[in-house]
């Protein structure tokens, strides 16, 4: 897994460089997603291989503004979110 979010990650910083502002949104939001994967397969690996340790989770306060962005971010250039919009209360009237 490792192999495949390393040179990820690398890439997303390759387009952040880059200097149209579309392609750096992309690659922003491709870096945020590569990274929280990074960390999903770390804290995997450490459930996995660890038999005696009690995994604590680590609780972070998130507003439904940043969860609702967030799906936004992920779903934004879906195939199947073509055409389609995503209403939520604050862009409903």
């Amino acid at each position: 897994m490792n192999n495949i979010i390393t040179p990820l990650v690398s890439a997303s910083e390759l387009l952040i460089l880059n200097e149209s502002r579309e392609s750096l949104d992309f690659a922003q939001k491709i870096h945020q997603l590569s990274l929280r994967l990074a960390g999903e397969v770390a804290t995997q690996k450490c459930l996995t291989e660890t038999k005696t340790i009690t995994y604590q989770p680590l609780l972070h306060q998130v507003s439904v503004a940043q969860i609702v962005q967030e799906i936004k971010d992920i779903f934004l250039n879906h195939p199947a979110a073509k055409d389609k919009l995503l209403i939520t209360p604050e862009n409903s009237s």
